[in-house]
């Protein structure tokens, strides 16, 4: 990857339109009775298959399956204090099917695929998991590693292989900050990662903003992209 070659994009979607997805994934059948897939997984189906067929229309990647990552708040489940600033984040992986990914009419069937896999993350996994880090991060600095954290595998940022990180905070009240020179008008994302989207809260509460970076190539096979295009408009192009 060619990082003087990506291109970084803010888009809009309207909150509506991600309910009437849901609210397609949970008539579509796939569910068993009380299963439930959230506004959060419906959104990273819906990003995985625009940002994947983007990225292969425009050859940035030969065919196969991707790992698609969601990032998971773990203040709540860990109980942490939910105030203050950071949070510890958890990245929870799942694979999908080129197949999967490429058909539209499949995206049901991925938001329903990342539900499962974001349920594997009871609190004891989350804690395990944390508990792991923390102990290979104290190893890496009684061995004396300078700066541990760049040891840290994260193959989530790995932007050789075939992975799409999608991080969902739509909560956080980006626009509502006001250090006293008055409140932001558009939000930026510093992230300059390829295949990652963060979906931020629009000043619009009934929409979401999402940060896209991709290859060149890629961002514009996806502004061509009419499926994307019906429900996203194109508000900052870097």
């Amino acid at each position: 990857m060619d990082p003087n070659n990506m291109r970084s994009c803010v888009f809009s979607i309207a909150a509506s339109e991600i309910k009437r997805l849901k609210q397609q994934t949970m008539d579509s059948g796939l569910l068993l009775q009380g299963e439930w897939v959230s506004s959060n997984n419906v959104l990273t189906a819906f990003i995985a298959h625009h940002i994947t067929r983007a990225n292969m229309d425009a050859c940035v990647y030969e065919r196969g399956p991707w790992v698609v990552y969601n990032s998971l708040d773990m203040r709540r489940l860990l109980g942490l204090p939910l105030r203050g600033i950071g949070s510890p984040l958890f990245t929870v992986n799942c694979l999908v099917s080129y197949d999967e990914l490429m058909d539209a009419k499949h995206i049901f069937q991925v938001a329903y695929r990342v539900r499962k896999c974001v349920e594997r993350c009871t609190n004891g996994y989350l804690q395990d998991a944390n508990d792991w880090i923390a102990a290979s991060y104290k190893e890496l600095v009684k061995d004396g590693i300078q700066e541990p954290w760049n040891h840290m595998s994260f193959t989530m940022l790995d932007s050789n292989a075939r992975n799409l990180g999608v991080s969902c905070m739509d909560k956080i009240p980006v626009y509502d900050a006001d250090f006293g020179a008055g409140r932001p008008e558009m939000v930026r994302s510093l992230d300059n990662i390829s295949n990652y989207v963060i979906a931020l809260p629009s000043p619009q509460s009934d929409a979401y903003h999402l940060h896209v970076c991709l290859e060149g190539p890629a961002m514009d096979a996806l502004m061509a992209d009419p499926g994307w295009n019906s429900l996203c408009s194109l508000m900052c192009d870097s």
